[in-house]
């Protein structure tokens, strides 16, 4: 399973809504599938666990992790360090 499909999975695990898995836009806020501060919170701990990585506080905020697209860069320069 690529990264991207994986980051999905996470976040309509979290938000525990299998709704949203038929219009999810990879470039579009998380904010617009109801992803308040709890959900990022939430959605980071699940990454970390998923990816076994640990993201840096430099990335927990809704500016540089705003999509999937954005997370998805995130893990993958985590994991090819």
């Amino acid at each position: 399973m690529d990264n991207r499909k994986k980051v999905e999975e996470i976040i309509i695990k979290v938000l525990e809504d299998s709704t949203i898995n038929d219009t999810i836009e990879y470039d579009r806020p998380l904010e617009v599938y109801g992803v308040d501060s709890f959900a990022f919170i939430s959605t980071i701990v699940e990454l970390e666990k998923a990816f076994e990585v640990e993201i840096p506080d430099y990335y927990l905020s809704f500016d540089k992790m705003a999509t999937i697209d954005s997370i998805v860069e995130c893990i993958d320069n985590l994991i090819n360090k």
